[in-house]
């Protein structure tokens, strides 16, 4: 073959050549093209899902800590408003809610958190107008678990145990109090249930009065005194307001911790043993007796008895008048809870003796006898719904204790304070675009 028939035949497969490379080259750039668009939207992804649960972060903040920070979220995302993440291109929102199916503790102690998180490209991008967004919406439940919110008074009187109640027992609003005498949880107001709720057998001893959270009329069946028998709520339960045992525990490290811990039975409290400083934990194991003593005596704070050999020998709560105590006129006046694993009992008949609670008395009757609230007249025994309290003197339940206000976890025993994420609620709500 002739050297000029070679050049003809190079020049082809030269140009052959250059038009693969020229083809492979175009396709591979046109693969790539996209990479960087990508890349982009799976960073912004990962962004929104960031943003998310910054918002989870924030809400469960400020719950923790609403005497610092607002707890007045959105029910719904539709209305919520967008939260923008310092000087970012992200933000999120959040709405808080309360499942119509639990019950009432759990309406108390949960709420159920749904954030969307959204991400633009760039800093100073609008996330909400943005042309490139990324959007993630999570849901999870948060829960308290520290011992003051746990505890959940929806009646004056909880009386598992049932007996006698001759006594006034009143759960009615006073619009001429200066403070909030019911349950006030984040703006949210908790109303009791009843005056009284009393296992089925009870009675009420000379012309008792339970005065629910309704209108003037005392004793009403199911409204004023609510028991098994007349149909209460479904989601209520006695249990629901009882101590667990970590927080019984935690009472009682606080109690030793402040003096005021007592094992024996009875402990009497009375004008030669006086009652402990106010703003306190009283625990005892075993019973507890108080006389009323002095002229007028005001204490405020929690007393608690508690049986600790589970034997049903201990835990009973009695306000009585010693023998020998002086005919004069006694009034004690308590400011707080009256907490007893047996029962509770007030028999003073023939004594010019009279019990005041502003709070609560909760019992749980483990040891089978019933409760006898049975004064020398009807008026000498008194319990006053107050829950929430105002800070003073007519102290509530819930803060009846010196410095619970702004220290919420203080008494669990495992150091968590304030809200967390309920365990398996958490997860990430599938068909965002």
């Amino acid at each position: 073959m002739s050297a000029s028939t070679e050049r003809g035949v190079a020049l082809p497969l030269a140009v052959l050549t250059l038009l693969i490379v020229v083809a492979l080259t175009l396709a591979l750039s046109a693969l790539s093209a996209p990479e960087p668009v990508i890349a982009s939207n799976h960073l912004l992804a990962v962004q929104a899902r960031a943003a998310a649960e910054s918002g989870l972060e924030a809400t469960m903040v400020a719950f923790s800590n609403p005497h610092l920070l607002s707890t007045r979220f959105a029910p719904t995302l539709a209305v919520a408003p967008l939260m923008r993440i310092g000087d970012t291109g992200a933000g999120y929102r959040v709405a808080v809610s309360v499942d119509a199916t639990w019950t009432t503790f759990e309406k108390a102690n949960q709420r159920r958190i749904t954030v969307t998180g959204i991400a633009a490209a760039g800093h100073a991008a609008d996330p909400e107008t943005a042309s490139n967004q990324a959007i993630k919406t999570i849901e999870a439940v948060i829960r308290r678990d520290s011992l003051l919110n746990t505890l959940l008074v929806a009646a004056a009187a909880l009386l598992p145990g049932g007996g006698s109640i001759k006594g006034e027992i009143d759960t009615r609003r006073d619009a001429s109090l200066d403070f909030e005498p019911w349950c006030v949880r984040t703006g949210e107001t908790v109303t009791p249930l009843a005056g009284a709720a009393a296992d089925g057998g009870h009675t009420l001893g000379n012309e008792g009065l339970v005065w629910g959270p309704g209108d003037g009329v005392p004793n009403e069946q199911g409204r004023d005194l609510l028991h098994r028998d007349a149909g209460p709520p479904p989601d209520f339960l006695f249990a629901n307001h009882a101590f667990t045992p970590d927080e019984l525990a935690a009472l009682k490290a606080l109690a030793i911790s402040t003096g005021t811990f007592y094992r024996a039975s009875p402990v009497v409290f009375a004008g030669h043993s006086p009652l402990p400083p106010a703003g306190s934990v009283v625990y005892v194991e075993g019973d507890l007796e108080i006389e009323a003593y002095g002229d007028d005596t005001t204490w405020t704070g929690w007393l608690v008895a508690v049986d600790p050999s589970g034997s049903g020998s201990g835990g009973r709560i009695t306000v009585r008048c010693l023998p020998g105590c002086p005919s004069a006129w006694r009034r004690l006046t308590v400011n707080g809870l009256l907490y007893a694993e047996d029962r509770f009992e007030d028999s003073t008949p023939g004594a010019n003796r009279a019990l005041t609670v502003n709070g609560a008395v909760i019992t749980r009757n483990l040891g089978g006898a019933p409760n006898r609230i049975e004064p020398e007249r009807v008026a000498d025994v008194r319990i006053n719904l107050r829950c929430q309290g105002d800070g003073d003197a007519r102290r509530g339940v819930r803060d009846a204790i010196t410095g619970t206000a702004d220290t919420i976890g203080i008494f669990d025993p495992r150091g968590r304070s304030g809200w967390f994420l309920k365990p398996g609620s958490y997860r990430e709500i599938a068909g965002q675009p």
